[in-house]
């Protein structure tokens, strides 16, 4: 008897969990309001594939002179003395590599825009 009652009870607190409830069309119109637009507004087109590689490209040119700065300016932090030729090279990375970041900012600034 015991039993039957334990059973009996635990289907009836398992049953309302059981029941998926569907909104009706009345809630469904509240919900998403009567005129509401039916289909997501497109997103609007990032960078073309063209800029898109052009970014990337720049990124990786990014690295690669700042690779270059880097591996100059250590050796003038070990102390010693660059040639005039690396004193040259590392004016002209120097340039280089602010108008990669320049290229790059315009590029990020580009995508922003488009909302990519």
């Amino acid at each position: 008897m015991k039993s039957a009652a334990v059973v009996a009870l635990s289907l009836l607190i398992a049953a309302p969990s059981a029941v998926a409830v569907a909104p009706s069309p009345a809630e469904a119109q509240v919900l998403a309001g009567s005129n509401a637009a039916r289909r997501v507004a497109p997103r609007r087109p990032g960078l073309s594939d063209r800029d898109r590689e052009r970014l990337y490209a720049a990124q990786d040119r990014q690295i690669e002179h700042e690779t270059k700065i880097a591996e100059l300016t250590a050796i003038t932090e070990a102390g010693g003395v660059l040639s005039e030729q690396q004193t040259r090279e590392l004016a002209q990375l120097q340039r280089r590599l602010a108008d990669t970041v320049e290229d790059i900012e315009r590029l990020e600034a580009k995508n922003e825009r488009l909302g990519g």
